[in-house]
């Protein structure tokens, strides 16, 4: 008898859940998997499977910096990560997550992930072709946040020991233009830099081994925000080959009225363009004559915050200044191949281009 009491007497032995358990039973149910591991069921063949996972987070997100240490130019179609969670999941665990991974530590693959990697070979033949693409959201909004925190603090803090060649004013001898060499001055900096350089879709845009050249921020500050005369980087990079590249990232919204870049695409496949002085402080060289592309069949990249640009070094392009109220902030990280060279000539003619122009 005392038995029979404690077999009915247990919670998974009362006639409630007896009744329940005959009924699944007749509807030929079954258990749902338990909620602290993950089913892994799949259709796929295992080895297609692994396929995905592997193609699906080469290109990602880009997050905040561990403590511990898709749109074209013209088309829209490459989309390197996202702010927003999945909409489709195609192998889901049974939990439904929010995020790109759930409590079970499954990661989610989502219906975008099979094109990631064919978006990728799209974004290399744009770059080939226009010599400019803009992606959407490759920067998460905290790691945008924490970039504008760092640099804050940097101005702050570091700034006012460091050489005056490493920033850029504006013309009224106060607002912040530029800061210069950030990698060699701040280790966050550097780390950033190249913990981007391992991203897999910037070797085949600078053709071999990227190797971090410099990064730095072009700011144009309400009102005073200067424009940028038409010109190509390896004016100032003086590269050889030219296979280098420059990711430009939005920190503040970018808009044709606030000073958004244009670039003339396709302008280089032209190789390096004559060039002469500006006098512009901080764009000190320039083209000789301007782009015979008129403004309005030029490609201007508007982005919003954690949207990128990337470049070719020998790309055209110029900027109008500023004369809105917004800021428009970017922080550019600059590459090239591991197999270029400082080309001599091009350096002299940089150097002097630089003594005629005006002390920032």
């Amino acid at each position: 008898m005392a038995a029979d009491h404690d077999r009915i007497a247990h919670p998974r032995n009362t006639p409630a859940v007896a009744n329940r358990r005959q009924q699944r039973a007749g509807q030929g149910g079954h258990r749902r998997p338990p909620t602290t591991r993950c089913s892994r069921q799949t259709t796929r063949p295992v080895a297609r499977t692994k396929a995905i996972f592997r193609q699906a987070f080469e290109i990602s997100l880009i997050g905040p910096t561990p403590r511990s240490g898709s749109q074209s130019a013209s088309e829209g179609r490459h989309r390197i990560g996202a702010t927003r969670p999945p909409k489709q999941v195609i192998r889901p665990c049974p939990h439904k997550p929010t995020s790109e991974w759930c409590r079970c530590r499954s990661r989610q693959v989502t219906a975008a992930s099979n094109r990631i990697v064919m978006d990728n070979k799209q974004l290399v033949e744009d770059f080939r072709r226009d010599g400019v693409v803009r992606i959407r959201s490759v920067f998460s909004v905290e790691m945008v946040s924490e970039i504008r925190t760092e640099l804050e603090r940097y101005i702050r803090d570091d700034l006012p020991a460091k050489p005056a060649d490493a920033r850029t004013l504006e013309a009224d001898g106060t607002s912040i233009r530029n800061l210069w060499r950030l990698e060699q001055h701040h280790p966050y900096f550097r780390e950033l830099g190249q913990r981007i350089a391992t991203r897999e879709f910037i070797a085949p845009l600078v053709g071999g081994k990227p190797v971090l050249a410099g990064v730095e921020t072009f700011n144009k500050p309400p009102h005073v925000g200067s424009g940028v005369p038409p010109h190509q980087d390896n004016a100032y990079f003086c590269q050889k080959p030219p296979d280098m590249l420059t990711l430009w990232v939005a920190i503040d919204p970018v808009t044709r009225a606030n000073g958004a870049v244009y670039f003339v695409k396709g302008s280089h496949k032209l190789g390096l363009l004559p060039t002469k002085p500006t006098g512009v402080t901080g764009n000190s060289i320039g083209l000789a004559e301007p782009p015979v592309t008129h403004k309005s069949d030029q490609f201007c990249a508007t982005l919003a915050p954690g949207d990128v640009t990337i470049h070719h070094c020998e790309t055209i392009h110029h900027s109008e200044p500023n004369r809105t109220d917004q800021s428009r902030l970017a922080l550019l990280l600059v590459y090239r191949g591991s197999h270029t060279a400082t080309d001599v000539q091009l350096q002299a003619t940089y150097s002097q281009a630089v003594a005629a122009t005006p002390p920032a």
